[in-house]
Order: structure tokens, then C-alpha cells, then sequence
């Protein structure tokens, strides 16, 4: 095969030049990273496609297996940021010694000269290389009649193919031929590795550590998006196009909950040393506590305007004039985040902190690997996040206090406070009836008396911060440390469904007073939940932190707990 295109090297290299990049990929144009992207271009023929690509700021490996082709390239395209190398499918072994994973792998007019028989490990080898959310992209054109040096392909059967190597399929598009060849048509195939959201460590890395910016706003976005994604992930919403939706009124919530301590200590954020939303932050926190402002809470009359206040100008200073409209890619004025803002009375008479009053201020649009990212790995980003928020706010205050007064003002203190009293109350209440629900969820031991149990996070608190209702449940002493900050095993969660679930029905469902706060805290903190207002569906939530369960050990590799045997 190489033979015939090194004989017919000019005379090609003349014909692909002439058309641009734009015009033979338009199916894949809207689907090239957005970012400084590894890109591997297999069969780079006159490297018109590999310098469009490097034009665009990406680094390109350009793979060709024609001696003539290749010189003519180098000659014609001699962008740095193309790297060269004389390799061929299905081996590619020259590719795998250079160590490398891309974002975007092309075959243009490439894959229609692997024969039938090496197919199989060629899509094996390009599976490979491919990033976790990488994209495969194979231009085809048909084949009359099998040749020496080319073979029909099967759209559906290269589909296959592909799926069996674990990729997504996206996308298939059919174009004319732009050399106006009448028995030739092109497919253009779309597909996409896997995503654990390690795709967009490199993005929110250049945000932390790259990105300049004159105040703290942006790690304070990122933290606050960590933090939602982590604690409050079933307020979002998960779009068709690959995108998440954020309620803007939570992000702003967040947002007052991260800088109130810095406020409350008076230190700077900003050479000017404002803020956007302080005044309101201050008359707020000499009104209220921050854990006042906890998830389903109702405020009336002055409290109502201090918080509506407050969060619509937290907001103002994240959209409008923040980190949601300046953070973009790297040496790009695209934006990362997109926002779009609703219009809010200046005025509340109340305010209940719900999903439908945080969505009322609009949204913030986080790409979807950025949000998996967060979501699976906030435990690790965080710190980072926070390392480098400490060091910027110690460069802008002076470094005039001792360090661990920076570290304290940057603790997270809008959490719950570990509380278990009002569920301890609970118990101690159905011990004195002598209910059927006192009992141990773990091993189904009676409750006789208050020194027989303590309460225990499910999640272990120390491993998710979260305090919520359905989070805290009677155990007995021995059995509640003995889990210790272990997670509860799959069977043993399953062997105390009917256990947990008659002590959520007896502790809270004829409690109107706790119905709404234990429904609000649910469907917040455990994803795709949606429940009744006034019932308590106690199957439903039970299968939703379950499965909670094992994405919390998923994410961050928690030992579990097999019970007392």
C-alpha cells in the first residue's frame, strides 16, 4: 500500500491540500477538545489535518507510514507542535513507545486499508491509546469491489467492533465526496472511551494552578462545586448534550458559607480588600448562623430579606462579574463554566432554602468530565484547591497573621456541626413505648435503656461530612465501635433493609414537623431521588444510599464493615 502513495506522492499531497481541514471533517469539527489536547493523527497523509489541529493549539502525533508522504509533510507543515513518526495499524508500535494516551485519535480515509483479518487488533490497539472520555473519530469511503490495498467497510459491523473494545458510539454522518469522485460517498463514525473523570484533571489543574487572577474567587467557585458535587449531587441536573446544570441559589449558598469565616476574621481576598457580596454577608451572619442556613430551612421577615439578599448578591459576584465569566481554557477566552441567571425580586417576605427557590436563580453549566471529575474525585481536589486558596490569601493579606489562623479561616464550616441529639431523642422515645423499631439495625438487638446504644453514621461522618436524618441510625454500643469509620458491607446493608427501613418509618413519618427536613435532606445528598412532599417512600431512600454506599467506597477506597459475625 505505502508503495503506491510513495509513487504517487506529489500528485496526492497537491489534491488533499487543496481542501480545508473545516471541509472534510465538518461532522467533527463541534467535537474537538476544548481544551490543550494530545491528539493522534493515524495516517496523517500531506499533514493538512494534523497542522489545523496544532493551529488550534493542540499537540499533534502524526503517524505515516510513507516515506515520500512524510517528507513532503514535514516540508509543507513544520509546526513544533507536530511530532512525526513513520508507524502503521495494526501494530502502531512506535506510537506506544512514545508513552502517551490522547484525547482524539483520527483515521481519515485510512481505515478502508486494514485488512479484514487485522481489524479486530488494530481497533484493539487504538482503544488503547485513547484517555478516559477520548474520542476515535473514522472517516470511510466506499469500496466497490475489495482491492490489493483497500476493503469494504461495514458501518455497522465497525460499530460493533468498537463496542467490543468498551467504546461509546456518538455519532454517524454521511457526506458527498469534495473531489467530486461520483462512486465515492464518505461515513464519518464517532466514538468515545469510557470517563472516570480523570479526563479533566488537566483543566482543573491549569484553573488552580495557572489560571492568575488578582482574587480568590476562582478556588472558591471550584470549592463550592466540590462541595456540591460531593454532598448535595441530586440538585443537579445532567443535560442531553453532556453538560450539568447547577442551581445558581445553592452555589451562592455555598459560596456565603466559604467566605463568611474569612469575613468574620477580616481577611483579605483582594488587593482592594472587598467584597462584592459583603455587606450583605455581614448583615447576615450578625442575624443568623451559618448552620441557620442549612438545606429545607424557612426563614420569614427580616431573616427572609438577609438571606435572599445575601445570595443574590453572592451571585452577582460568581456570574456576572466572577469566576463563572473569567475562568476559561488555557490561552483561550472561552469560559469554562457558563451561567445563565434568572430574574429575583429585590425583596422576600420568605424564603425556604428548596431545590425549586435555588433553581429560581438560574443555573451554573459545568462540562460533564469536570463535574464526573468532581463528583469521583473531589476528596483529592479539594486539598488542592485549598492548598492553593491558602497560599494566595496569605500573598494577598501580607502573610501578617500566623499560618494556622489562615488554615482555620479556610476550614469548611458550612456543614452540619456532628450532631446526633434530636435522633438519639427519637430513640430514647421508642425504647420508653417499647417499639418494635428500638432495636440495633446492624444486629437487631432490642433497645432497653439509653446506655444500650449510640448513634451511627452510615457513611462514617469523618469520610462525608453529611448529618442528615436518614444518615443516623440506632446502633448498639459494641456494634457502633466496632464499624468505627468503616462502611457498612453490600450484604450487610441488604441483611438490614427491613431494620432500617422500620426505623425511618417509626422515628419519622408521623412526625410532620420532621417529614419535610428528612425528605429535603434525602433527596439533596443521595442522586435521583424524587419524592412525595408529604410521604415518606422508606424503599425508595433505602436503595438510594445503598447505592450511595458503594460510590462513596467506589470513590475513596473505604474498608467495609461485615458486621459483629
Amino acid at each position: 500500500m505505502t508503495s503506491y502513495y510513495d509513487k504517487l506522492a506529489d500528485e496526492l499531497v497537491a489534491r488533499y491540500e487543496q481542501l480545508d481541514f473545516e471541509q472534510v471533517h465538518d461532522a467533527l469539527v463541534d467535537e474537538l477538545p476544548d481544551f490543550h489536547a494530545r491528539i493522534l493523527d493515524v495516517g496523517a497523509g500531506s499533514g493538512r489535518d494534523a497542522a489545523a489541529l496544532a493551529a488550534r493549539d493542540h499537540h499533534v502525533v502524526a503517524v505515516e507510514p510513507s516515506q515520500q508522504m512524510m517528507i513532503r509533510a514535514r516540508a509543507a507543515h513544520s509546526d513544533p507542535q507536530i511530532r512525526w513518526l513513520d508507524d502503521s495499524l495494526p501494530g502502531l508500535e512506535k506510537v506506544y513507545d512514545v508513552g502517551e494516551k490522547y484525547d482524539l485519535i483520527l483515521l481519515s480515509a485510512v481505515w478502508m486499508h486494514v485488512a479484514p483479518g487485522q481489524r479486530d487488533r488494530a481497533m484493539r490497539k487504538l482503544s488503547g491509546l485513547l484517555r478516559p472520555g477520548g474520542k476515535l473519530a473514522l472517516s470511510v469511503r466506499t469500496v466497490s469491489a475489495d482491492r490489493r490495498d483497500m476493503w469494504k467497510v461495514n458501518p455497522g459491523t465497525l460499530v460493533e467492533r468498537a463496542r467490543k473494545q468498551g467504546l461509546e458510539f456518538l455519532r454517524e454522518s454521511r457526506s458527498r465526496d469534495l473531489l467530486e469522485r461520483d462512486e465515492v460517498a464518505w461515513t464519518t463514525l464517532i466514538f468515545r472511551a469510557p470517563d472516570d473523570g480523570t479526563s479533566a484533571l488537566p483543566i482543573l489543574r491549569n484553573i488552580i494552578v495557572n489560571d492568575s487572577k488578582f482574587t480568590t474567587y476562582k478556588f472558591a467557585l471550584l470549592r463550592v462545586l466540590l462541595r456540591i458535587a460531593a454532598g448535595a449531587p441530586g440538585f443537579v441536573r445532567t443535560r442531553d448534550d453532556g453538560f450539568v446544570d447547577v442551581p445558581t441559589g445553592l452555589v451562592a449558598l455555598y459560596w456565603l458559607r466559604a467566605y463568611e469565616p474569612l469575613l468574620s476574621a477580616d481577611i483579605k481576598q483582594s488587593p482592594q480588600h472587598r467584597y462584592a457580596f459583603g455587606d450583605a454577608l455581614g448583615q447576615l451572619r450578625r442575624h443568623l448562623s451559618l448552620y441557620d442556613l442549612r438545606i429545607g430551612s424557612r426563614f420569614t421577615g427580616k431573616s427572609a430579606q438577609l438571606v435572599h439578599s445575601a445570595l443574590r448578591d453572592a451571585r452577582k459576584a460568581i456570574t456576572s462579574s466572577g469566576p463563572a465569566r473569567y475562568i476559561t481554557y488555557a490561552d483561550s477566552d472561552k469560559p469554562i463554566f457558563r451561567h445563565s441567571n434568572r430574574p429575583t425580586s429585590r425583596s422576600a417576605n420568605v424564603v425556604e432554602l428548596t431545590k425549586e427557590y435555588f433553581w429560581s436563580f438560574g443555573n451554573i453549566t459545568v462540562p460533564g468530565p469536570i463535574y464526573e471529575a468532581m463528583s469521583r474525585h473531589w476528596v483529592w481536589i479539594e486539598p488542592s484547591v485549598c492548598e492553593a486558596w491558602l497560599d494566595k490569601t496569605r500573598a494577598i493579606d501580607g502573610a501578617s497573621r500566623d499560618y494556622t489562623d489562615y488554615v482555620n479561616a479556610l476550614r469548611w464550616r458550612g456543614e452540619d456541626p456532628r450532631d446526633t441529639t434530636t435522633v438519639a431523642s427519637l430513640v430514647e422515645e421508642l425504647v420508653q413505648a417499647d417499639s418494635p423499631a428500638a432495636r440495633g439495625v446492624w444486629t437487631g438487638r432490642s433497645l432497653r435503656k439509653r446506655s444500650d446504644f449510640e448513634i451511627d453514621h452510615c457513611i462514617p461522618y469523618s469520610r462525608w461530612f453529611n448529618n442528615s436524618l436518614w444518615n443516623l441510625l440506632p446502633s448498639i454500643r459494641a456494634a457502633n465501635q466496632a464499624k468505627g469509620d468503616r462502611l457498612p458491607s453490600m450484604k450487610l446493608m441488604m441483611d438490614s433493609r427491613e431494620r432500617i427501613t422500620t426505623w425511618w418509618q417509626q422515628a419519622f413519618s408521623n412526625r410532620e414537623e420532621l417529614v419535610p427536613r428528612f425528605i429535603d435532606e434525602a433527596e439533596a445528598s443521595l442522586p435521583g431521588l424524587s419524592l412525595d412532599a408529604h410521604r415518606l417512600d422508606t424503599q425508595e431512600v433505602f436503595d438510594a444510599v445503598s447505592w450511595q454506599v458503594g460510590r462513596i467506597r467506589r470513590d475513596q477506597q473505604i474498608a467495609q464493615w461485615h458486621g459483629l459475625g
